[in-house]
């Protein structure tokens, strides 16, 4: 009679067994190690490289360090390179970078490249992080996502390829109830939400119209009674695009028409000329403020929305404080920040 460690069945369970236990222990050892990943890691059978968040993780604070580590994201997306986001180092953290974020963690999962990553060590950022809906955006199905609890009204997030009217009415309806109590037309924000929307459609890849993703996220700051709002095109990014435009498009040589007629012709000043309309007027012979960035700044102008940001290729600008600079790292694509405020002009009906 065989021994019962020598039968074939129990051979079987004992490897089992084995299997399970040793990736009990691998999972135990991550778990103790999670804020200290190596630069190239292995978890399980997969090798990742780590690219570590900058400590000062907001994109309209700290542009320069935000957009090299999103280049490095970017890069790795590209290759196929298995990715670990290392945020433990994080001492603070904003809506706009984790929007960011987590649309191109969501370029990673939809390519099926592998990656994973930590949460901050930092106790407010780690809690901001956690209720920002990033994980269930990332994992969920759902892509929308619409939180009316009181301490959750922050968490909104969309994104798409197409002009969608009814998401601009129902993010202001939100936003409009938290901030005045009630639902108020704000014609600034929609506007600039639609246009937005369409330019990423149109114009963020010349070759193929309507192929980019926008992704956009409104977050409710209950103790200044404000909505941010963050939208991010991966596009190929404002001057980019002009530089690509056709013989048959009407912008077609206007960036280096605006160029020849300053002084600094860096895309940072280029930016200030095209936000007061020259691109409009240079193209159209008429001063026209009506669309695109010109018309966001126009409702900035008119107390439609408070606090302007904008980051496109290696231009970025705080409107607000008239500051335009040249990133020494472009951003491939569009970043636009800003808030709607109480005091804010807005009109006191539901229709948008």
């Amino acid at each position: 009679m065989k021994k019962l460690y020598t039968e074939y069945e129990y051979k079987k369970y004992h490897a089992r067994h084995c299997r399970r236990q040793a990736y009990n222990r691998r999972r135990s050892q991550y778990k103790q190690n999670y804020g200290n990943i190596a630069l190239n890691t292995t978890i399980g059978r997969v090798q990742y490289k780590t690219l570590f968040a900058p400590a000062k993780f907001c994109i309209k604070e700290n542009p320069e360090e935000v957009v090299r580590f999103v280049n490095k994201l970017n890069k790795n997306f590209e290759k196929r390179i298995p990715t670990f986001v290392n945020l433990s180092k994080v001492t603070y953290i904003s809506y706009d970078a984790i929007v960011v974020l987590l649309s191109i963690m969501s370029q990673f999962k939809r390519n099926r490249i592998q990656f994973n990553g930590n949460f901050p060590d930092n106790f407010q950022c780690n809690i901001i992080l956690r209720e920002s809906g990033f994980l269930g955006n990332l994992y969920e199905k759902q892509i929308v996502r619409y939180d009316t609890v009181a301490k959750k009204k922050n968490v909104i997030r969309k994104h798409g390829k197409e002009a969608l009217g009814e998401v601009a009415e129902e993010l202001i309806r939100i936003c409009s109830e938290n901030i005045w109590s009630k639902p108020c037309r704000c014609q600034g924000v929609y506007r600039i939400l639609i246009e937005l929307m369409q330019n990423t459609h149109a114009h963020a890849n010349n070759d193929k119209p309507g192929v980019e993703n926008w992704w956009l996220s409104v977050n409710y700051d209950s103790q200044n009674n404000k909505a941010c709002f963050s939208f991010v095109d991966y596009g190929i990014g404002i001057f980019t695009s002009l530089e690509r435009k056709k013989e048959s498009d009407k912008f077609f040589g206007m960036l280096n028409e605006i160029k020849r007629k300053i002084v600094d012709p860096s895309n940072a000043k280029v930016l200030e000329r095209i936000l007061d309309g020259d691109l409009h007027r240079t193209s159209t012979g008429r001063s026209y403020r009506g669309k695109g960035l010109p018309g966001i700044k126009t409702a900035l102008e008119r107390n439609q929305i408070s606090n302007l940001y904008i980051i496109t290729n290696d231009a970025y600008s705080s409107v607000c404080e008239n500051k335009y600079i040249t990133l020494s790292h472009a951003f491939d694509g569009t970043f636009i920040y800003w808030e709607l405020t109480e005091n804010n002009t807005k009109c006191n009906d539901t229709k948008a």
